[in-house]
């Protein structure tokens, strides 16, 4: 009599237990949504990807027109016998983005009164103007915004990068837990079958005493040991999956779980595979460094210098000066010439020239040319590996595609057919046509069938994530 109500007490929890027409059915995105909102890498690398933009911005702000104005030094002298004050003003303007061109406009002004006279003067008013024509600057400082730029795009892509890591954690997750229904479902099946077959013995006379009893026995406390643990290995999986999606742990769990199209890996670009593109990308840059150590430069500068003099008892005097300069370097000579011509000044025009060698150089230039045909050379082979492993990525996931498309396939007919068993089978338990346990065993078959569906979905959404992780998004 114990062992019929055990039996009754059995079925009944399996029965609530199987069953999942009321299972609580989740949305796939809600889910995922409340997953990353737990995941703090995903966090930081937002963090990391804001403060990449601030730096580009700093960057850029730097590379924007700049003025500086001054009032220099000024002093004021105050006695008996008058008044001394004098000011040096300046204003400054460059424009990093036009040659790197510089205007400066300076003008010292002194002035000098006294009882019998007041003197003005404006000694070395001048503006200058610098521009470098052609300087390997110039190009350093393209490069470093260019750099600042990929920066940041290589911020978003980490945390792109980011969230399919997370994505596919949440469906491996996912997947765990249908793995674990479907061991539930098995071990419920096990534990079925061992019960029924101590039922058996037991209509047959035997006694409990008996070795075939004892064997049958133990198979079912076996049975009732291995579903014991997979409903609780399964509850355990379900409530920390529940945690990390902010929501309570449900009596049953589904997911509305999306069907998607299987990705075709030919279809990404070639250039977008991101062992493809990183070593392009280097390779570019690598060009664009050695592009800065240019044998050749020119810079020039121009000026105009003004002196003022004026007094109670002098004449006004006023003279001008002016002036430009032309600096070339060639490899290891360095040319340089001014020219200086005076207006309205007794001073004569005067030409300034200068010539630099340093042949010291010529060996250390050898090194760095052959340093730098390796350097090519080192990036020719990594664009060459990375285009062999795309071949060998290509090949391997549309072999797993096809596996995969395959599995799926498989699954869904097995579905149709179980399901209309299970249809069948659930009439005619009705009507009294067939009994408990083949009925049990059809809507086992079932939601097997059902979970491995499942986990085909679950295997195709983790198969996008992989061949989009392999390419970058420009």
């Amino acid at each position: 009599m114990k062992k019929i109500v055990k039996y009754a007490l059995v079925l009944t929890f399996l029965f609530s237990v199987s069953s999942f027409a009321f299972a609580e059915n989740f949305s796939y995105s809600e889910l995922l949504s409340g997953y990353c909102n737990s995941d703090i890498q995903l966090e930081e690398l937002s963090l990391s990807l804001s403060q990449s933009e601030l730096s580009l911005h700093k960057l850029l702000l730097d590379d924007d027109m700049s003025w500086m104005l001054s009032t220099g030094s000024t002093s004021i002298g105050v006695d008996g016998s008058g008044l001394d004050f004098s000011t040096s003003p300046s204003l400054s303007l460059t424009f990093p983005t036009a040659s790197n061109t510089k205007v400066k406009i300076s003008s010292p002004i002194s002035l000098n009164q006294t009882d019998s006279s007041v003197k003005f003067s404006l000694n070395g008013a001048s503006i200058d103007v610098s521009t470098d024509f052609v300087n390997p600057k110039d190009e350093t400082a393209a490069i470093s915004r260019e750099k600042a730029e990929r920066s940041v795009l290589e911020a978003e892509r980490k945390v792109s990068a980011r969230e399919i890591s997370v994505e596919k954690a949440f469906l491996n997750e996912l997947k765990t837990l249908y793995n674990g229904k479907l061991s539930v479902y098995e071990a419920e099946q096990s534990l079925f079958s061992a019960q029924s077959s101590l039922d058996v013995l037991v209509a047959q006379g035997y006694e409990k005493t008996s070795l075939k009893y004892k064997k049958a026995d133990m198979s079912l406390q076996s049975a009732q040991h291995k579903y014991d643990q997979a409903v609780y290995s399964y509850n355990s999986n379900l409530t920390l999956f529940c945690n990390k999606c902010g929501i309570s742990v449900p009596e049953d769990f589904s997911v509305d779980l999306p069907d998607v199209k299987l990705a075709n890996i030919s279809d990404y670009p070639k250039e977008s595979y991101s062992a493809i593109e990183s070593a392009s990308w280097n390779s570019y840059m690598n060009e664009r460094n050695r592009s800065t150590s240019s044998d050749f430069s020119l810079s020039s500068n121009e000026g105009v210098s003004f002196t003022t003099s004026s007094g109670s008892n002098v004449n006004t005097k006023f003279s001008t000066t002016l002036s430009a300069g032309v600096s070339a370097v060639i490899k290891d000579v360095t040319a340089s010439a001014s020219l200086e011509i005076p207006i309205n000044s007794e001073k004569k025009p005067s030409l300034r020239m200068s010539l630099t060698w340093s042949p010291s150089n010529k060996e250390l230039n050898a090194v760095t040319e052959l340093t730098n045909a390796n350097a090519i050379k080192q990036e020719e082979f990594a664009k060459r590996e990375a285009e062999s492993k795309y071949e060998d990525d290509v090949a391997t996931y549309n072999s797993k595609r096809d596996n995969i498309l395959w599995e799926y396939d498989r699954n869904v007919e097995e579905l149709k057919m179980y399901s209309e068993y299970f249809d069948e089978i659930e009439k005619w338990y009705k009507q009294g046509l067939v009994n408990r346990s083949e009925y049990q065993q059809a809507q086992n078959s079932y939601e097997d069938a059902y979970y491995a569906v499942a986990v085909s979905k679950i295997d195709k959404l983790i198969y996008n994530l992989d061949v989009k992780s392999l390419f970058v998004n420009n």
